[in-house]
Parts: C-alpha cells; structure tokens; sequence
C-alpha cells in the first residue's frame, strides 16, 4: 500500500496508517511462517506448509467477506481479520515445523535413564 509519495489525501494516509498499525506487527508471524516454509522446502516436505498458506488466505478471504459484507464491520475489522490470518499462518508453520521437521527436541523424555 502505497501512502507517500503522490497520495497526499488525508484520507488515504489515515487509511494506510491505520492498516500499518493493525496488521504491521502480524507480520513477524508472516516472517516467522515462510522461514519456516523454507526449512520444509530443505527438507523436501512442503505439502503441509503449503496447506498452512491455504489456511492464511482462508481466513483472509471468509473472514474478510463475513466482516466487509455480511456483518459491515469496516476496514479496521478487515484488517484485523488480514492480521489474525497472518498469526496463524506462522503458528500452523511452528506446529508443522515441530511435527515434520523435528526442529524442536521432545521436552520430556519417555525414558528415565538409570
């Protein structure tokens, strides 16, 4: 979203402003999410990531129609609905990461050692 340069209307500023508010810091889930896309493609597992990116445009595309057109929430529940998305993009990656990719060390162990 383009808000400097030529848009100079209060309107569009407030807008970009506020979507750069909401749905900015989600975007540490994005980044957390497609690195760990890029550890699956490594690996040569990408089926489930892929899935997981399915899940985020979901989100995107049902939450946003129910919020905008059926409940008439406005931009700001819109942009809610793109970050929660992008959170849960990075969460299903942490579960997928965890489970095929074994990036994680099982915390408690089956066996006591003795």
């Amino acid at each position: 979203m383009k808000c400097a340069g030529p848009a100079t209307d209060p309107g569009i500023l407030a807008t970009g402003a506020s979507y750069l508010r909401t749905v900015g810091p989600a975007y540490i889930g994005f980044g957390a999410g497609l690195a760990l896309f890029f550890a699956a493609q490594g690996s040569g597992r990408v089926l489930q990531s892929i899935a997981a990116g399915f899940v985020r445009l979901t989100v995107a595309a049902v939450g946003g129609h129910l919020v905008v057109r059926e409940c008439d929430l406005g931009l700001d529940a819109l942009f809610q609905v793109m970050a929660a998305g992008l959170v849960l993009y990075g969460l299903v990656m942490v579960i997928v990461a965890r489970r095929e990719l074994g990036l994680v060390s099982d915390p408690l162990p089956t066996k006591i050692a003795g």
